[in-house]
């Protein structure tokens, strides 16, 4: 039962779009981004961080001057972990500390594809994790 949008008014579906992108970032946040990572350490640990390199140079990217990383920081620093709940204050700070105007349309457009393939690889290193250790995300107790 999703959202029809042809009967939704822009603002509530803006509003869902914001929530799933909260939800992405914090995601994104506790598997590559926090520092001490307990998730990408612990795969280098046992040999397995290839499962992450693709997330990994996804961050790495060039968006104008900065990184996919630096922006998502700056959006996790804003509005998850010390939350303003402004998207404006992401875009604003976004472009002073960082340099990458969020506002003009090729940024938008580099920034979005980044966020999709980042989206899709986070996936795919989800299905990987659970073919390599299947015990860890069995719903059974031992």
């Amino acid at each position: 039962m999703g959202i029809d949008a042809a009967q939704t008014k822009p603002k509530t579906i803006e509003r869902h779009q914001l929530f799933a992108g909260h939800v992405f970032f914090a995601y994104v946040d506790g598997r590559l981004l926090a520092s001490g990572n307990k998730v990408v350490t612990a795969l280098r640990r046992i040999g397995h961080d290839e499962e992450c390199a693709p997330g990994l140079r996804l961050l790495d990217q060039p968006l104008g001057t900065t990184t996919l990383r630096a922006v998502l920081g700056e959006y996790r620093n804003i509005f998850l972990a010390h939350p303003q709940f402004s998207i404006r204050a992401v875009i604003n700070s976004t472009k002073r500390k960082l340099g990458f105007d969020m506002e003009v349309p090729h940024n938008a457009i580099s920034y979005g594809m980044l966020r999709n393939e980042l989206f899709h690889s986070i996936a795919e290193m989800r299905v990987e994790m659970e073919c390599r250790f299947p015990e860890a995300y069995s719903s059974q107790t031992h």
